[in-house]
């Protein structure tokens, strides 16, 4: 369960590469496939705390540092702005070099999910944008 907004926040909040690294390993060792799950365009507000010019408004908001239950009617990346897929690029791209390539099939191949289905409510934010 995530900290609650007044609760001091966890040192880091992220994993290194070098992190990812260890664990996959770790995991391996162990017969585990960790699959990495990337959730856009929704569920994206850290991004777009980051990069606000990722969001069809482009408002300013601060990382979700731990509120249960955050509504946010922009938390999705602004499916009409270029820049997005640049970044999403970068970002599967990393992904891609971390995750070991899967032989449990007959075909290699690297597995990270990308989910998008919770949207509904990102689609008013996307009509502004047009």
């Amino acid at each position: 369960m995530p900290a609650l907004a007044n609760e001091p926040a966890t040192e880091g909040g992220f994993y290194t590469q070098d992190d990812m690294r260890e664990i996959i390993q770790y995991a391996r060792q162990r017969f585990v496939t960790i699959l990495p799950e990337i959730d856009i365009p929704a569920h994206s507000l850290a991004l777009i705390a980051s990069y606000p010019n990722l969001s069809c408004t482009q408002l300013n908001y601060p990382v979700n540092a731990g509120f249960r239950n955050p509504t946010r009617d922009d938390n999705a990346l602004c499916i009409g702005n270029d820049s997005v897929f640049q970044v999403l690029d970068k970002v599967f791209t990393e992904l891609a070099a971390l995750f070991p390539v899967s032989t449990s099939t007959s075909a290699a191949t690297r597995l990270i999910k990308a989910s998008g289905l919770p949207v509904l409510s990102a689609k008013s934010v996307w009509r502004m944008s047009t």
